[in-house]
């Protein structure tokens, strides 16, 4: 007994045993791929492993969170005394001059839309009117609510809504989308395993309501060109369909889905077409491209007044074609001990001053204003496309017709050129499926900006080599990388963990 336990543990065996164990592992993998994924990270030495690995991930993470903060005023207790107004003051100067990108510049891709000092004094001489206001208590505050369905009337004529459209103002575009999806499911409610069908490029708010509401998604791969493949469609579509979604444009693309074929295919079979425009909203309506509710077959939109629209952040708008799915999304509780409780979107509580910011936003600038920034944002879009089509080995994806311009490569390591691009201060948005990056334009980005942007890429791109390096998914709304696709959600998880920041240390570690 004693030969054959130091027969086991001679390295010619374990070298067997470990041979075994893959191939194994790689028959069970072809078997029952999801299932083992899963079970895998449960063997102890390999779950140590992916903890140790993705502990290393999350402290560099939180040390670069930490080095962008470190010279700010921090405050983690109440403190026993009230601070002067002088001091507050200084803290919140030495907190507006911290930016890890410096948006004012025009370096940075999106994020933040409205360049316009006139609007930002206006928005600080009506802060006052109604910074106290909650559109909960609609009979506390009338001029509010009169706001609000403004906002919304002028919305629904942006997208040639007649008198049977109608909506209501939420909090940004992912609430819009929610409340959409949650409407659907709602008016749906006798099929009981829904569906919705959507391209590969939709934004991920809608894998998040499918999430949160049980919905199941159908994602078909998009075209070559980044637009909904539609002869995929209709062989997706089944008795549990009940949406099918088009975006104009997509965020991550910035190409807007043949919204015309996409409702001819929902008449045909008698589906619902929701089209999310909350980026494009204040840009597709100013263009010669009709894809709103003059098209028969649309049943609702998603449109957001805090991007092109230029209001303050948290303003957005969910319209539909008849009120019979808009009352799917209210929430009404007739017993409630505290009196009848109701709501038309998930929030409760939130500030009227949004709203009436947003108001003001729309009267000081009108149509005339919209449709300059359009021209304006258009004219950099054509001059970007033609540049970056004249360096040998980049291409630009599909055909932008709006703000947003999506690079890629097929001769060079794209997320290299990105990263390079970065460390020359340029924030910009990552993509994957395919690589690459995009350029969202806004009203901080000029002719000149956009050259010195064209002079990097030049000066970048024949120095890049080739690698054989698996890209590294880069989370949305920041570059931090992630090398193992084994442990990518844990690090997701904990990348959220140190955002959030307050008790939240990764496996009972202390992230130093």
């Amino acid at each position: 007994m004693k030969f054959l336990h130091n027969w086991r543990n001679t390295p010619v065996v374990k070298i067997f045993g470990y041979v075994f164990l893959f191939k194994l592992l790689l028959k069970s993998l072809i078997l029952a791929k999801n299932s083992l994924k899963y079970n895998i990270k449960k063997i102890p030495y390999i779950k140590g492993k992916i903890d140790d690995e993705t502990h290393k991930v999350i402290k560099t993470i939180k040390s670069d969170f930490n080095n962008e903060i470190k010279e700010l005023i921090s405050f983690s207790n109440l403190p026993d005394n009230s601070i002067t107004e002088d001091k507050i003051v200084e803290y919140f100067t030495n907190m507006k001059q911290k930016y890890s990108y410096d948006f004012r510049n025009g370096r940075v891709s999106g994020s933040v839309y409205a360049k316009n000092h006139t609007l930002d004094l206006l928005h600080n001489k009506l802060y006052l009117y109604f910074n106290k206001s909650n559109p909960l208590h609609t009979n506390v505050f009338p001029s509010i609510r009169l706001m609000e369905n403004n906002l919304v009337s002028m919305m629904i004529k942006l997208f040639n809504g007649k008198d049977n459209v109608c909506g209501v103002f939420t909090s940004g575009g992912t609430e819009s989308i929610l409340l959409a999806c949650k409407s659907y499911r709602d008016y749906f409610k006798h099929i009981k395993n829904p569906e919705i069908i959507v391209s590969s490029t939709v934004h991920c708010a809608f894998n998040k309501a499918c999430g949160y509401f049980k919905i199941k998604l159908i994602t078909i791969p998009c075209n070559i060109d980044g637009t909904f493949n539609t002869e995929q469609l209709e062989t997706k579509i089944n008795q549990n369909t009940i949406l099918i979604v088009g975006s104009t444009p997509s965020y991550n693309l910035g190409i807007i889905d043949p919204i015309h074929s996409l409702a001819q295919i929902a008449l045909k079979y008698n589906i619902p077409l929701h089209v999310d425009a909350c980026i494009g909203a204040f840009l597709i309506n100013y263009s010669e491209i009709n894809y709103d509710f003059s098209i028969k077959g649309v049943t609702s939109i998603s449109a957001d007044f805090h991007k092109y629209g230029h209001s303050p952040k948290g303003a957005s708008c969910i319209m539909y074609s008849k009120k019979e799915i808009l009352e799917n999304q209210y929430f009404i509780d007739e017993e409630w001990s505290g009196g009848i409780y109701a709501t038309s979107t998930i929030t409760g509580s939130r500030s009227g001053n949004v709203v009436a910011l947003t108001w003001a936003t729309l009267l000081s600038y009108g149509n005339d204003t919209y449709r300059a920034n359009y021209n304006k944002i258009v004219t950099m879009k054509n001059h970007l496309i033609a540049e970056i089509n004249q360096i040998s080995g980049l291409y630009i994806i599909g055909d932008p017709k709006l703000s947003i311009v999506a690079i890629s490569s097929d001769k060079i390591n794209i997320n290299l050129l990105a990263e390079e691009l970065k460390k020359k201060e340029w924030d910009l948005n990552i993509i994957q499926n395919p690589n690459g990056f995009h350029m969202c334009l806004t009203s901080y980005h000029t002719i000149e900006i956009l050259n010195q942007f064209i002079k990097d890429i030049r000066l970048l791109v024949p120095i890049i080599k080739d690698n054989n390096d698996k890209y590294s998914p880069c989370i949305y709304g920041t570059m931090q990388k992630i090398n193992d696709n084994a442990i990518i959600r844990d690090v997701v998880s904990n990348y959220l963990h140190v955002v959030n920041g307050v008790n939240l240390d990764y496996l009972n570690k202390k992230i130093d």
